[in-house]
């Protein structure tokens, strides 16, 4: 054969494998701009599922902090981290029998529902004895008293002014009394038991609360959201760290894939290169 058939079968060679080549180069440019896109779509999987799994992790510490939270504010314990308006309500009670013991207290207390339901007011009128054939007669009255809103009765039962009563409550009921002769020793006059209580939400005192209890308040939930929380973590056995290296994990091999694709057309371009150059010589 001769040197001018081999230089051209060498040349045919040379081009073929440059075609290939550059083939080959067009493939994995292809391949590789396929592969951005599926590393950027893994790439939001990844952060969507660390994500997930953040939230996942911190649920409940989350959930035990809210209840720990709510719980202490229900019962009068206040919110962390903020110095709470305390505002009370002026509460009168009376307890009060004719000729007998009087009982009055007044005093300021928070209107939440563990301590705002008063007791049930009382009250009883026995009115004076009347003769009737023979027999004395009188009448025990007991009075449905809703809530108060007024110390009208108040004053009423403490000035034995039974007129106002007999005149201004009309809810009660009866038993009629019947004696045949009455005690010389006893006055004869209108008796009256009364049970009274009343919240008064015009006369009210604010203060701030104060920064000690605020701060006792704020450490204890704290420490009470943290402990429930990592326990509630610890009982259900998520392994946070775990979760996340697997997400990272498949995510790292599809950075993986297009970094070997990168160096392969890296090496072709440099193949190509090279047989251009000692195509021109």
């Amino acid at each position: 054969m001769s040197k001018k058939k081999t230089r051209k079968a060498k040349h045919k060679a040379k081009v073929r494998e440059l075609e290939e080549l550059k083939l080959k180069a067009l493939e994995l440019e292809s391949k590789i701009i396929e592969q951005k896109k599926e590393n950027f779509k893994q790439l939001n999987i990844r952060n969507l599922k660390g994500l997930a799994n953040t939230c996942n992790f911190l649920a409940p510490f989350v959930i035990s902090a809210g209840l720990t939270v709510g719980g202490f504010n229900l019962f009068g314990g206040g919110l962390p981290f903020k110095l709470d308006k305390i505002t009370k309500y002026k509460v009168y009670n009376m307890d009060y029998q004719t000729d007998g013991d009087i009982e009055i207290d007044e005093k300021y207390q928070t209107n939440r529902w563990f301590d705002s339901s008063l007791p049930s007011n009382t009250l009883i009128v026995h009115t004076p004895w009347e003769k009737q054939d023979e027999k004395y007669v009188r009448f025990k009255r007991e009075y449905n008293i809703t809530n108060l809103t007024t110390l009208n009765l108040f004053n009423a039962v403490l000035d034995e002014d039974s007129s106002y009563i007999l005149q201004n409550l009309e809810d009660y009921k009866e038993e009629k009394q019947v004696v045949n002769e009455l005690n010389p020793k006893e006055d004869n006059d209108y008796i009256i038991e009364a049970s009274l209580h009343m919240l008064d939400e015009k006369d009210i005192l604010k203060y701030n609360e104060t920064d000690l209890k605020n701060i006792v308040i704020s450490i204890v939930e704290l420490i009470l959201g943290l402990g429930i929380g990592g326990a509630f973590a610890y009982f259900r056995k998520f392994n946070y760290l775990h979760e996340l290296k697997e997400a990272n994990r498949v995510y790292s091999y599809n950075i993986s894939i297009i970094k070997t694709m990168k160096q392969e057309l890296k090496d072709i371009n440099q193949k190509i290169l090279s047989l251009e150059l000692k195509g021109d010589k």
